[in-house]
């Protein structure tokens, strides 16, 4: 699944329109339409009272589709019009006037005193505020709309990104909602995966939209979420993790068999790219693909989720590891045998290594489960490989907290 930026995104929409014959209108319809069948199977949609916070531009729009179709379904249904009528244009400002005819509760602009009110009689809060449209930090009023959301005990559906998150790298713009369920459109963005992003989505979804696989696969992404390769089936993982340990050895010298590796840590990006901290964190993928194809060999870059460049220019960010929040000395080596141990299993040389990544983050989050009062080691995770690669072998790579999105 290849992850894409706004201006990518909005490319997308461009020829889906222009290209395919898809109407902008059927778009956001479709966008709605999977946040209200995500919430279908997270909630109790007839009997539940929804507030949703509608904001300015195409995430408003999307909005006011799942406003309309929650109230089709019997639920009880607010929405906070943040931004004035007039603000809208094309199919937003038509969902907005279908909306206005069912007779929907509209708060028009609210004021801090009545949105509180509101949040405290909802049971569910549908993020529509701002999305991908973010271009600068958030102050004043709508900062104190994300604030009052934050402070709310109400479960928070997110549309596209949670408003605040840079859909371009994962950082907070200010302030940010902290969702637990997110739905997002045509592919993650980066932000969605990247960074503080990644954390205060919750549960990650993907809707097509209907956009055609064509489409996606003409595009030209060069940055794509690390997926693990099917896994041959062996009688014990474990007998064949412990071989192939004995065949490589605890270090591991060079293969020909296997790609050049080389794992450095996030902190030491800058000192290995020239590109200040500021820079980096504004654009993570860049300095990656760029190391990677400068030095001819795989760059693994270590933070809280795994980059990992390929000499070719490719890039791939990897979804597990996230919920181990400490810094852990000789991961390095760790990610090492895991990559080791994979190719063991018959896999090919560019699958093991990712594979490997992917599963050394798995057994992580195993760890930060399985020991959340106290301290993790490198020990630590090692112990949990073969119980990542078994799950991973029975196909239920979701039995991580940190899985990969789940496409709807």
């Amino acid at each position: 699944m290849y992850a894409s930026t706004v201006r990518q995104m909005r490319e997308l929409d461009r020829r889906a329109v222009e290209e395919y014959g898809i109407p902008d209108d059927l778009l956001m319809e479709n966008a709605g339409q999977a946040v209200y069948c995500v919430m279908l199977r997270q909630a109790r949609v007839r009997e539940g009272r929804f507030l949703v916070v509608s904001g300015p531009g195409n995430n408003g729009g999307d909005s006011f589709v799942v406003a309309r179709k929650l109230h089709s379904a019997g639920a009880q249904v607010r929405v906070a019009a943040m931004a004035g009528p007039a603000v809208y244009t094309g199919p937003s400002a038509r969902n907005l006037a279908r909306l206005e005819k069912t007779g929907v509760e509209l708060l028009d602009r609210p004021g801090p005193e009545q949105l509180a009110e509101t949040l405290a009689w909802a049971d569910i809060v549908v993020d529509g505020l701002l999305g991908t449209g973010l271009t600068r930090d958030l102050e004043g009023p709508l900062a104190q709309v994300v604030q009052l959301i934050n402070e709310a005990p109400t479960p928070v559906f997110s549309i596209d990104i949670p408003s605040g998150v840079d859909s371009d790298n994962g950082r907070i713009r200010g302030a940010a909602i902290k969702a637990d369920t997110t739905v997002t459109f045509g592919l993650p963005k980066l932000g969605n995966v990247l960074g503080r992003g990644a954390s205060l989505g919750g549960r990650l979804f993907v809707s097509p939209i209907s956009f055609p696989p064509a489409l996606i696969e003409n595009a030209g992404f060069r940055v794509a979420l690390n997926e693990p390769a099917p896994i041959p089936r062996h009688q014990n993982i474990s007998i064949s993790w412990v071989r192939s340990r004995a065949r490589w050895g605890g270090k591991g010298g060079a293969s020909e068999t296997r790609p050049s590796l080389l794992i450095i840590q996030a902190v030491d990006l800058p000192r290995s790219t020239g590109r200040t901290q500021v820079q980096i964190d504004a654009d993570p993928i860049s300095p990656v693909q760029e190391l990677a194809s400068e030095r001819g060999t795989t760059i693994v870059v270590q933070g809280r989720r795994a980059l990992i460049g390929l000499p070719d220019g490719r890039a791939f960010i990897n979804p597990t590891g996230g919920s181990l929040r400490a810094v852990v000395a000789g991961r390095d080596e760790i990610i090492r045998q895991a990559v080791r141990s994979s190719s063991a299993l018959g896999l090919s040389p560019e699958d093991a290594l990712l594979t490997g990544v992917f599963v050394e983050g798995m057994a992580a989050d195993f760890v930060a489960h399985a020991r959340a009062t106290t301290t993790p080691t490198a020990r630590d995770i090692a112990g949990y490989l073969a119980h990542a690669m078994r799950t991973l072998g029975e196909g239920d790579a979701r039995a991580t907290p940190d899985g990969i999105p789940e496409l709807i």
